[in-house]
């Protein structure tokens, strides 16, 4: 504005001015007021997302631990009903009297099926790696089942029996 103008025009165009500043600075403050407020919404809902996110990376541990204890437990009970079936057969062949089990000419026993279960043979060693499913006592020709063989046989081999 220039100098040579009405001053009452001058005065009423400062006075507009001076309203126009004051309603941006309560405009201003209002804003600043607002995004203070979402900011600390902001924040809350980060810190409750952070807790969020510790609670799903603990479920998620939990449910592997237990998945693998689970699959632990199933193979122990794989084992378990491996050697259950295994045993029951001895028992019933005890019963009926037979010493030693039917075996093919690979040297493996025959279940009912006709499918070879476990090698047998004379094993001088019955707790080494490389001894059969069973050993037999040259002394007493009683057979013996080997805890090695017998752990390693899974579920699905003997169910077919039943």
């Amino acid at each position: 504005m220039a100098v040579n103008h009405d001053p009452t025009r001058m005065f009423e165009s400062l006075e507009a001015l001076v309203k126009e500043r004051d309603e941006m600075q309560i405009t201003t403050n209002k804003l600043r007021a607002e995004n203070n407020q979402l900011k600390a919404e902001r924040n809350a809902l980060e810190l409750k997302n952070r807790s969020l996110q510790q609670n799903l990376d603990s479920t998620l541990l939990d449910y592997r631990v237990a998945r693998d204890k689970l699959k632990t437990w199933e193979q122990i009970s794989e084992i378990q009903t491996a050697k259950q079936v295994v045993l029951m057969k001895m028992i019933d062949r005890l019963q009926r009297g037979e010493k030693e089990p039917p075996v093919d000419e690979s040297g493996f026993w025959l279940p009912a099926d006709g499918h070879p279960m476990a090698p047998v043979s004379e094993a001088s060693e019955p707790s080494s790696e490389h001894s059969s499913g069973t050993t037999s006592s040259k002394e007493t020709g009683e057979t013996k089942l080997d805890p090695h063989a017998v752990s390693s046989m899974t579920r699905k081999s003997y169910c077919a029996e039943l």
